[in-house]
């Protein structure tokens, strides 16, 4: 169950990331998912949870990564550490590998997404 879930979070997360928040209607994401409506809300009270489970998705692994970063090089200066964390095409890479999804191709929408999802969800800024 936990893995159906787990499945239609990401590729509801990638579908979001292509389409948009506000574009997106449970009927597309169900189409896009090959699903029915009816399966998403088995697991989704509304498209606003599915997508505030999709961004709690991202920044946990956002998060595992950086913590991962951090654990395996103790020595590493802020500068660097930021300079590694925003070398975007690296990184979205290996989210995109985690989650897997494709996000290379929509990195800015990724970005957008990101923002969007911290602006609906405030508590996410505590990742």
């Amino acid at each position: 169950m936990k893995e159906t879930k787990d499945k239609i979070t990401r590729q509801a997360l990638e579908y979001f990331t292509v389409n948009d928040y506000q574009g997106a209607s449970l009927i597309r994401i169900a189409k896009a998912l090959d699903i029915t409506k009816g399966a998403i809300y088995h697991y989704f009270r509304s498209k606003e949870e599915l997508f505030r489970e999709c961004m709690f998705f991202l920044f946990n692994t956002l998060e595992d990564m950086l913590n991962e970063m951090i654990s395996t090089n103790n020595e590493i200066s802020v500068g660097n550490f930021i300079k590694e964390f925003f070398n975007i095409d690296e990184q979205l890479a290996e989210v995109a590998k985690r989650l897997k999804i494709d996000l290379l191709n929509d990195y800015l929408n990724y970005v957008y997404l990101m923002f969007l999802g911290l602006k609906k969800f405030p508590e996410l800024r505590t990742k």
